[in-house]
């Protein structure tokens, strides 16, 4: 009942909220692996299964061994699969002459407010042609409201020049609020509510300006709005100087030398101060003192939507991003900027709203931001805010398409390519872009789709097909107990991966790494064919039962690995990297075991010795030398390796025990190394802003180079740690997991005389530290500055929770282990004393 549940469940989930043919795809696959996992746990009580099962006229064999692996791929093929599936879904991205990477970040500032509109909150968007008539909201202004406009585009100005009276200056007093020229209805509005002043069009930009500059006016009607309605920002500090200027106007009809200077000095302390041409004729001037206001303790609302009408910015961003499912990330975001002298201000506005964060945004500290970037913040407190307390000019109509963008992402409609070339279409009618003219306009379109094409928006619904063939081959190589069963499970298995390794179509390193791992594959099979013809020849059985040497599988080959991971997306290297090791190390553990008493016992001893020296060696002095980090990885595998075989070889009750949890262990380890390196990828692509030139389709792998890591502490010290941890544990640090699989691995080979090959080992342990050390150090000692100077980069970045939450859990294993490896070892034991004591 519980697996119908979960079913229904997520066919609805996949079919209604997604519509898309490969989000069903991928829950019908992780389905398909949790029911064959579902099986593979209850066959673990058939009691034959100790001495094993013949099945399909003994083309397979299956034990509690090849079953409980069997559980354990489909668990990991699940994971992978559910946390990776939606990645994979567009091309390589194009790369300039330059190298670097081509920018498409459609981002822009904008303010808006809601709107009644004809069409859906869901509906698309057309582009709207620059029009100099704005509609307003029609609503009374508040007088609050003109306020916190004037605190964001109003100013207070004294202008004194020179002329014939008989004191030689005259002095002006002007309040201005600039504007542009599509504002014009809006600044229509300020004149009819203050009945006063004149509007004027600047010739040189086109903007537009109201003023008023009567001292009767300036008296009467402005200075007393204001000292009603009184400003917030320090502006007002400015209004409270120029007030003093116009009632000593006020009050003489003909200014004095003294009233002159005073006026001066008064004057030096508003705006920008004192003109050259007036410190130079009045150079002993000192300037008035300027009063510091403190914020309200409560902000009044109708004073924040002018202010915001005035200051505010709206931001629809959409960008590439490694880790979302439709391959672009898509945020909403809202700013408030201001002088630094105004940090209390935004402070104040933080709390009224309860959310976002202030920052500091110049080097040199003149300015801050209020910025609020969680989608929640936005749809749940914002939006409701100014519908509440609507805007009143330009910015209502980019507040419309604002909320319409919301409006699609809180319906998860922007992770389906019909819902993002909505919010596109929205995004071409907002800010800037409505300025456009309808040619200009008009050449958006091609231009979006070419990128769009370019960047390969299609999305891959093969890809969870193509695991489910790699982990139908891998189970079947596990039980194989024939030539014919096994060489048809390791194609089968081969060519997933083949297909796997080249998903990315148009990339050009993958399909590299891909024609490699074909051709060393093909090399591989046809000496697997020649080793199967040789042993039909002698023995005329093709059954393993009753052949006792397959010596081809028996020495291992690395060298394709690290050109393969490396050369292949970091998304792929994931599952490469795991489940054909456990596959074939769990085939061989079978055969080596059945044939251990035969006649070439000999052989078997000493190639697998050699392969674990070489392994060993190789893995560990190579890895030294290695500047890319999936290159490491593959030299750190082929060492792991190494312990692998030096228990495969001993053969012995405490050996397979070691063998199987080192294998588990490790394959956990590994996982958790390349889901980090992901989320790390993701974050090194939000945040970076001048591509490294030696990085190639950094797209498909943000992380490629070990430099990369320097100071990535400081963007995300718990991922950090989580990868240390792994990386401590791989090196076999104590108490880490990774620890106690080297101690049972070298204890076993050390009972059975292999002094040797248990000094290399630890040896290579020593050797192979130096390189997780190097990148631990990069990570937490090095500070990379163009990181550190980004004050953005930890709060933006943000993840599939899924996958923080795999990371954690794994990083809790591999740490606290020490605390409960009972079921562990008790696991592995029962599984070795079945296959000696069947």
């Amino acid at each position: 009942m519980l697996f119908v549940s979960s079913t229904l469940l997520l066919l609805v989930n996949a079919v209604t909220l997604r519509r898309e043919r490969s989000i069903l795809f991928n829950r019908v696959a992780v389905l398909i692996l949790l029911y064959s996992g579902i099986i593979c746990y209850d066959s673990l009580n058939i009691t034959s299964l100790d001495t094993g099962i013949g099945i399909y006229g003994g083309l397979f064999h299956s034990t509690s061994i090849t079953h409980s692996f069997d559980l354990f791929i489909c668990i990991i093929g699940a994971i992978v699969l559910q946390l990776t599936a939606y990645y994979p879904r567009r091309l390589q991205e194009p790369m300039g002459t330059t190298g670097k990477k081509k920018s498409f970040f459609l981002t822009n500032y904008a303010s808006s407010s809601l709107e009644k509109s004809k069409n859906n909150m869901g509906e698309q968007s057309g582009v709207r042609k620059f029009s100099t008539s704005v509609k307003t909201s029609g609503l009374p202004l508040n007088p609050n409201f003109i306020s916190g406009f004037t605190d964001g585009d109003g100013s207070f100005s004294v202008v004194i020049t020179k002329c014939a009276n008989r004191l030689g200056w005259t002095v002006s007093p002007i309040f201005t609020i600039g504007l542009h020229a599509k504002d014009l209805e809006f600044l229509n509005i300020i004149q009819s509510y203050f009945g006063v002043g004149k509007i004027y069009t600047k010739q040189s930009d086109g903007s537009i300006h109201y003023r008023v500059w009567s001292v009767k006016d300036l008296i009467n009607i402005i200075i007393p709005h204001f000292d009603k309605y009184p400003l917030v920002t320090q502006k007002r500090a400015d209004f409270e100087l120029f007030k003093q200027i116009v009632q000593i106007l006020a009050k003489k009809e003909k200014l004095t030398i003294e009233d002159l200077t005073k006026i001066v000095a008064l004057k030096a302390s508003i705006n920008l101060g004192l003109s050259p041409v007036l410190k130079e004729s009045f150079p002993n001037i000192t300037p008035a003192l300027r009063t510091v206001f403190d914020v309200p303790k409560v902000l009044d609302p109708h004073w924040l939507a002018g202010f915001i009408e005035a200051e505010g910015s709206f931001v629809v961003s959409i960008q590439k991003s490694y880790n979302n499912k439709n391959g672009f990330l898509t945020s909403l975001r809202f700013i408030l900027s201001q002088h630094s002298r105004d940090l209390q201000l935004m402070n104040s506005i933080m709390k009224y709203f309860n959310c976002g964060l202030v920052y500091s945004t110049s080097t040199r500290g003149e300015s801050v931001e209020f910025r609020m970037n969680k989608f929640l913040d936005v749809w749940n407190t914002l939006i409701p805010f100014l519908k509440k307390y609507p805007l009143q000019g330009s910015k209502l109509r980019d507040f419309s398409d604002f909320a319409k963008a919301a409006a699609l992402m809180y319906s998860k409609d922007h992770l389906t390519i019909a819902g993002l070339d909505k919010i596109v279409n929205i995004k071409k009618g907002m800010n800037q872009l409505r300025q456009m003219s309808s040619m200009a306009t008009a050449a958006v379109q091609p231009e979006l789709k070419k990128e769009r094409e370019t960047l390969g928006w299609a999305l891959i619904p093969e890809y969870p097909l193509i695991i489910l063939f790699i982990l139908i081959g891998a189970i079947f190589l596990m039980s194989s107990s024939d030539l014919v069963s096994m060489f048809l499970a390791i194609e089968l298995q081969s060519y997933g991966l083949y297909i796997f390794a080249t998903l990315y179509r148009n990339s050009e390193l993958a399909t590299s790494a891909g024609l490699t791992y074909f051709l060393l594959g093909g090399l591989s099979s046809c000496f697997i064919l020649l080793g199967s013809c040789l042993l039909y020849l002698n023995f005329g059985i093709t059954n393993l039962d009753g052949l006792y040497v397959l010596s081809s599988l028996s020495e291992v080959f690395h060298f394709w690995s690290p050109d393969v991971y490396d050369g292949i997306p970091t998304v792929v290297t994931t599952f490469v990297a795991i489940i054909p090791k456990i596959s074939i190390f769990i085939f061989l553990l079978e055969l080596v075991h059945y044939t251990s008493q035969s006649m070439f016992e000999f052989n078997w001893t000493s190639l697998l010795l050699l392969s674990s020296f070489l392994s060993l060696i190789i893995g560990s002095v190579v890895g030294l030398v290695q500047h890319r980090i999936k290159r490491l990885l593959a030299y750190s595998t082929i060492s792991h390796v190494g312990f692998l075989l030096l228990a495969l070889v001993i053969n012995s009750t405490e050996s397979v025990q070691a063998f199987l949890f080192y294998l588990m262990q490790y394959s956990l380890s590994n996982i958790n190394v390349f889901f980090i390196l992901i989320i790390i990828g993701y974050y090194l692509l939000e945040i970076s802003r001048n591509a490294d030139r030696r990085l190639l389709e950094i797209n498909n792998s943000p992380v490629q180079l070990i430099s990369q890591f320097q100071g990535f502490f400081f963007i995300n010290p718990f991922l950090a740690i989580s990868l240390a941890i792994t990386l401590f544990s791989f090196a076999g640090l104590p108490p880490l997991i990774g620890f106690f699989a080297k101690q049972q691995v070298l204890s076993a080979a050390l009972n059975q005389g292999f002094y040797f090959l248990v000094l290399v080992g630890i040896l290579t342990s020593v050797v192979s530290a130096v390189y997780y050390l190097r990148i631990i150090k990069l990570v937490f000692f090095d500070k990379n500055e163009s990181i550190a100077d980004n004050k953005y980069s930890y709060y933006f970045a943000s993840s599939s929770p899924f996958l923080t939450i795999t990371i954690s859990v794994l990083t809790l294993i591999i740490l606290l282990f020490i605390f409960s490896p009972t079921e562990w070892l008790s696991i592995t034991n029962t599984l070795a004393l079945v296959l000696f004591n069947p």
